[in-house]
C-alpha cells in the first residue's frame, strides 16, 4: 500500500471530506479526487499539506 492509499483510508476513516481538504488547499474537489485514484499527483509543497491536514484534523 502506497502513501497516497494509507492518506486516502485515514481520511476516510476520520470522516474528512474532499471538499473541505480542496478548500484547505486551494484545489478543485476533482483533482483531489483525481489524485486518490492515482491520475495526478499534488506537487511537493500541496502533498505535504494534504497529509498534514488530514493527520491533524479530527473530525469526529
Amino acid at each position: 500500500m502506497d502513501d497516497i492509499q494509507k492518506f486516502r483510508l485515514e481520511r476516510l476513516s476520520r470522516r474528512i471530506k474532499i471538499i473541505d481538504i480542496a478548500q484547505h488547499l486551494s484545489v478543485s474537489p476533482s483533482y483531489i479526487c483525481q489524485h486518490e485514484s492515482g491520475k495526478k499527483k499534488l506537487p511537493g509543497e500541496k502533498f505535504a499539506a494534504y497529509c498534514n491536514y488530514i493527520m491533524t484534523h479530527n473530525n469526529r
